[in-house]
């Protein structure tokens, strides 16, 4: 896999030895495999800065920077000897840590295979990492090392003789393998085209110690992926693997969990993936570059809901057919934070010349399996900094997600775009300084990200204060030309200079039996519906010295005002929203509130919708989606319309199809929602037998239901 790296780095900056920043070593730089693959983008904690390494045999390692903190005691001299066949293997680094000194690498090439480095006076759990020849890799671990005079320690390669191995298996229970070479070519053929992987070794009550990257070269007759010394239990192999299938070109996703105390081979099992597909829209600047849409996917691998990487993969020979992106996952939720890996699905949008980048239209991550379900993840938008930061500094946390905002993906076909999106607002004020950073979220959270190049921005001096506008208009709701407007009204100067901000928005159509269960994500609300939304007054706390302890603090928004109009006028009327205090969540999203849609009186029409927000200096942000909501009053207290009309509606060979675009529903008898999208078809055939009820909702208002039998 060819393997683009952006390290999202510091200069400068103390990390704290509390962070879970531990080494890397990407062992794709050893080889160049020479296929059309994934370009990959890697990403590490903001909060830590990187040091690059190369090792002897040529792959890179990447070191965090951290001041070992030799004021706690006194220090020692110890010597570190790597004992190993020249012919068979070379070292790569060696990494010593406890919970007071944290992680720290003492080697970070193996250049030397003797060496000596002050370390202080403590108990230490280490290990050494070698490079077989011509391929293998080996951990040597000691375990609980009191150091307290100068000594001598002997990691020897002979000793890595406890062998792992992992096997994954396509839906049908193919074994998917990688091409295999002898001599620098292709000696066995294999039949997946892509691949990625990151293992990380674990200690109990420590964290991630290491983090190793894998790519796609292989040599034939070596089929073990680690070896490893004989140690406890009280550390665990972590690992996650993704690759694209000759076969049918589609991309899996696989993570498994094992203790290193006892040799392992890991199989996947067909019956635990899970097939994901997700439409997108593109936006209008997008539907001008249908060749612009290619393939992408985003990877978050993360322990105790803490990032260790994300990954970024796109594929410019991969264009999306239908504007679906479709792959397979068995990435089981663990039983508390644990492990946890999830995939955002992408597409490409448009096409920046300029910079030869791709700008892409980012889904919600999702995790889960066919076994337990997947789960669709809302931790925010931010990558690696800023919002995912917690209050009051630290690593950052995308996992498991905001609990009212994520879902259970139940197999709903659901769309990204086709919608007015708002702006996320981040504010960077300090030191008399104001940075703004526009992120444009759809209804379910989706990033648009072609949408941060199309913005118009203007501002002006208004007495004390400065006004913002931002106006968006690469925005279309079925035929309808849509826009955000967006107005900050802040301080010029002063300990307070940052407006308000929404950090997400959506509609939901609630169930016709009324409750929680079964509520519908949508902008086209029949009957029963509730507008959703999260704000607060984001500030941000800057640390000159350490970048852990740079986060933003989520202050009260003193006043809430909401109001809808007819589209495209301009009479305005109020809709009273409330705060519902047991949502509130940190880092990233605030306070939670809703209004109910019910006192809007409609045939069947869209809506636009205003929200001002006002925080206790006076700073306000007001935005305005056009549309946002198209709605359609139901006075009998069922929810729908029963109104059939010939054309509208048909049920054959397991498809719903519609004359029109609409909102596609189906429901059990008893009113429970097994599937939904919006659209002009819908498949039943993962759907169990039984009695079902079809409901479409079209954009004009129109509606029809159809009962079927399955």
């Amino acid at each position: 896999m060819n393997t683009k790296t952006i390290l999202l780095a510091l200069a400068s900056v103390a990390v704290p030895l509390c962070t879970n920043a531990q080494i890397i070593t990407d062992m794709t730089t050893g080889h160049a495999v020479s296929r059309n693959d994934d370009q990959v983008e890697l990403q590490l904690p903001q909060t830590t800065n990187y040091l690059r390494s190369t090792t002897a045999d040529g792959h890179t390692v990447y070191v965090p920077q951290r001041h070992v903190n030799m004021q706690a005691g006194q220090t020692v001299n110890v010597t570190f000897v790597y004992d190993y066949n020249a012919n068979e293997a070379t070292p790569m680094s060696l990494t010593i840590y406890n919970s007071q000194q944290g992680i720290f690498a003492v080697d970070k090439n193996g250049k030397n295979a003797t060496f000596t480095a002050q370390v202080p006076v403590g108990t230490y759990d280490m290990h050494a990492m070698f490079k077989g020849k011509p391929t293998g890799t080996y951990a040597v671990f000691k375990e609980n090392v009191t150091i307290d005079q100068d000594t001598t320690l002997t990691f020897s390669k002979a000793e890595a003789i406890v062998p792992f191995m992992f096997k994954v298996y396509d839906e049908n229970g193919t074994q998917l393998t990688l091409d295999k070479y002898s001599g620098g070519t292709v000696a066995e053929n294999g039949n997946t085209n892509s691949y990625r992987s990151y293992s990380f070794f674990a200690l109990k009550g420590m964290g991630v110690v290491h983090t190793i990257i894998g790519g796609s070269y292989r040599v034939k007759d070596y089929d073990v992926d680690y070896y490893i010394n004989k140690v406890s239990d009280r550390f665990n192999l972590l690992h996650i693997c993704n690759m694209r299938s000759t076969l049918n070109n589609c991309t899996y996703f696989f993570k498994f969990e094992t203790p290193l105390n006892a040799a392992a081979t890991l199989e996947s099992k067909p019956a635990n993936l899970t097939l994901y597909k997700q439409k997108f829209t593109p936006t209008p600047a997008g539907e001008k570059e249908p060749a612009s849409h290619i393939y992408g996917n985003r990877v978050w691998c993360t322990y105790n809901g803490q990032v260790l990487l994300s990954g970024k993969a796109e594929n410019k020979n991969m264009v999306l057919e239908n504007n679906e992106n479709m792959f397979y996952l068995d990435l089981p939720e663990p039983a508390d934070k644990g492990f946890a890996v999830m995939v955002n699905p992408m597409m490409g949008d448009t096409y920046i010349e300029k910079n030869k980048q791709y700008k892409h239209i980012v889904g919600l991550p999702v995790t889960g399996n066919k076994s337990a379900g997947m789960r669709v993840v809302d931790y925010g938008y931010d990558i690696l900094d800023g919002f995912v930061i917690p209050v009051g500094g630290g690593a950052a946390t995308v996992y498991p997600g905001h609990p009212a905002l994520s879902w259970k993906d139940n197999g709903e076909n659901y769309t990204y775009g086709n919608n007015c999106p708002i702006v996320s607002v981040k504010s960077k004020d300090y030191d008399g300084k104001s940075t703004k950073l526009l992120t444009y979220l759809g209804r379910y959270g989706e990033i648009y990200e072609t949408d941060g190049t199309t913005v118009v921005k203007s501002q002006e001096t208004n007495g004390d204060f400065i006004d913002y506008t931002f106006i968006q208009e690469n925005i279309k709701v079925d035929d309808m030309n849509g826009k955000n407007i967006t107005t900050l009204h802040h301080k010029s100067s002063g300990g307070d200079m940052t407006a308000p901000s929404i950090q997400m928005l959506r509609f939901v159509q609630l169930p016709e039996s009324g409750g929680n269960d079964n509520r519908l994500i949508s902008d086209r609300i029949t009957g029963n519906g509730e507008l959703e939304f999260v704000a607060g007054d984001m500030q941000y706390h800057h640390d000159k010295t350490n970048a852990s302890m740079r986060y933003y603090e989520c202050k009260p928004v003193s006043k809430v005002e909401v109001a809808y109009a007819k589209h495209g006028t301009d009479t305005w009327n109020e809709l009273q929203a409330i705060e519902v205090p047991e949502y509130y969540f940190m880092p990233g999203f605030g306070h939670f509130y809703k209004a109910s849609l019910s006192t809007v009186a409609s045939d069947g029409e869209w809506f636009d919708l205003k929200i001002k927000l006002t925080d206790a200096s006076g700073n306000t942000q007001t935005q305005t989606l056009m549309p946002a909501v198209f709605i359609k009053s139901c006075n009998t207290g069922i929810g729908f319309t029963r109104v059939n009309r010939e054309g509208t509606i048909c049920y054959k060979n397991g498809i719903i199809r519609t004359e029109h675009p609409a909102q596609i529903i189906i429901c059990t008898i008893d009113g429970k929602i097994a599937k939904h999208t919006y659209g002009t078809s819908l498949e039943t055939n993962a759907l169990a037998k039984g009695v079902y009820v079809i409901k479409a909702i079209t954009a004009n208002g129109e509606s029809a239901t159809l009962k079927i039998v399955l």
